[in-house]
């Protein structure tokens, strides 16, 4: 076999891509990259097999800037990581948001409590979701104080 270039996506303006994710039937890729301008860049969902943009997903304001995109396991899920939260959508509902995987307290105590951002990366694990009984987690970090949190998946 040869090692040719099979197709090319175009669709972030000239931005560098800063996260990308294969689903694991290996029909969907979702990118997101670093926007020069103080828009946040758009996520977008491409069709490997038309070679074409099919979806594009804009984060909520309280997401921040997209730091990492994971599909889960079995495909059916796409959990995207900002500097402030990380959200858990539906494959194919693009916008159809199932989770919310907040940020955290700090130590800090009182009025000056701060919340800890979830940025880093955003990463899928376990044995899959359906009627096997599967145990599907999913983890983001760092913030400095904890470095992984983990969410299980029902």
């Amino acid at each position: 076999k040869t090692q040719a270039v099979a197709g090319t996506l175009q669709g972030h303006d000239g931005n560098p891509i800063n996260c990308i994710s294969v689903s694991e039937n290996g029909y969907h890729v979702a990118t997101s990259s670093s926007s020069s301008s103080s828009v946040e860049s758009p996520i977008h969902i491409w069709d490997l097999r038309k070679l074409k943009l099919s979806a594009t997903i804009t984060p909520p304001s309280d997401v921040g800037t997209i730091t990492s995109v994971a599909f889960d396991p079995m495909g059916l899920y796409l959990a995207y990581a900002g500097v402030e939260t990380t959200k858990v959508c539906v494959v194919k509902d693009w916008d159809r948001v199932v989770g919310t995987l907040s940020k955290t307290k700090t130590g800090t105590k009182g009025k000056n409590a701060q919340a800890a951002p979830t940025s880093g990366g955003v990463v899928w694990g376990g044995k899959g979701l359906g009627n096997d009984g599967g145990e599907v987690w999913v983890a983001a970090g760092c913030d400095g104080e904890k470095p992984i949190r983990f969410w299980g998946v029902e």
